[in-house]
């Protein structure tokens, strides 16, 4: 099942810890791990930070960043896959 969410940030000084919060709570309930969901949240929270949303080139730059993820540049904003870490045997 594909389940989507948007996440509009206000340009305010707390949109990188909302939008790591958000990260992090979501990637719990896709089935990540708690660190790999801390993880993914805080590095969605370091490219929010350093984004300038003025700039026209933000959403190509955080989607480079975020690679990791599946990022997506689009027309209103990035997209991230948030999938369950595949467990792989020791």
């Amino acid at each position: 099942m594909n389940r989507t969410l948007t996440l509009r940030l206000m340009n305010t000084p707390g949109r990188a810890e909302i939008a790591r919060q958000a990260v992090i709570a979501l990637a719990v309930r896709a089935g990540m791990p708690p660190l790999a969901a801390d993880r993914a949240g805080a590095n969605v929270g370091s490219v929010v930070a350093s984004c300038d949303g003025g700039d026209d080139g933000w959403r190509r730059d955080a989607a480079a960043a975020l690679d990791a993820y599946g990022a997506r540049a689009g027309d209103d904003g990035v997209a991230l896959r948030l999938e369950r870490t595949p467990l792989r045997p020791v």
